[in-house]
């Protein structure tokens, strides 16, 4: 019986932090312009959850929201910069002549592909490693394609915690802690392999 309880209350309180978390993430997201360091900090403190850290989930949030809120926001300015820019491009695309528009539309095609496939594993490599901004950026988007089948798989993940989230709306109150958890996850066995691979090289 006390281990049943025990159970219970351990699943308790993993939803309890969840939720706290998601909540955090949705109050220090909704100016867009720190949706980057929310983010960060939210991986980091699943990152922390994951390794069994006995800190609180809000005062590890918070912890992290300071220490990668520059870094975060830098790369945030830079994101949104690019999304912007496709976005306008394929907007002109409707004025440029037919003879150009296929290589162009291939090319945008390429960008938009190196940007979402680079956005799955931003924040892993920004909370996992020290470096600067351009190195978060350039080893993202390195891993990201070394790595193909983990980005194709958080791809499925986000696709698929957003279709249960628009089938049942309650489970938006976990939707941003659980996608951050999974894609952390998955990122996590990916980046360990890479770390394992250069041991043996080395």
């Amino acid at each position: 019986m006390e281990m049943f309880e025990s159970r219970r209350y351990r699943a308790a309180e993993r939803l309890t932090n969840f939720l706290l978390l998601n909540a955090a993430w949705v109050l220090f997201s909704l100016p867009l312009l720190t949706l980057f360091p929310a983010t960060a900090a939210l991986f980091a403190t699943v990152r922390d959850m994951q390794r069994g850290s006995d800190q609180s989930v809000l005062g590890a949030f918070w912890r992290h929201l300071r220490e990668n809120f520059r870094q975060a926001l830098a790369i945030g300015l830079l994101w949104w910069c690019a999304v912007a820019l496709l976005l306008f491009d394929y907007v002109a695309l409707e004025q440029v002549p037919s003879s150009f528009r296929i290589p162009l539309l291939i090319v945008f095609s390429v960008g938009t592909a190196s940007v979402v496939l680079t956005s799955t594993h931003l924040f892993p490599v920004m909370v996992g490693y020290r470096a600067d901004w351009k190195a978060v950026v350039r080893n993202s988007f390195l891993i990201s394609i070394s790595q193909f089948h983990t980005s194709i798989a958080c791809l499925l993940l986000m696709f698929l915690i957003g279709f249960l989230a628009a089938q049942i709306p309650l489970t938006l109150l976990l939707t941003a802690s659980t996608t951050a958890y999974l894609v952390e996850a998955v990122c996590s066995r990916g980046l360990r392999r890479i770390e394992q691979i250069r041991g043996t090289t080395t």
